[in-house]
């Protein structure tokens, strides 16, 4: 019962990191473009990850 619930705060957590990442990134204004849409793409792949799971 504990054991899910782990996951899923493990995974809000990392979640939270990545999107915090992706607004530092974003907030630069002499950030290259590539490191946006890199950010841009972790962000979308651990969020359809996350939401992937039952």
């Amino acid at each position: 019962m504990l054991d899910p619930m782990i996951a899923r705060l493990g995974g809000c957590l990392v979640f939270a990191g990545l999107f915090g990442a992706l607004i530092a990134v974003v907030a630069q204004p002499q950030a290259p473009k590539r490191d946006v849409s890199a950010a841009a793409e972790i962000h979308h792949r651990v969020a359809s990850s996350l939401f992937a799971r039952p």
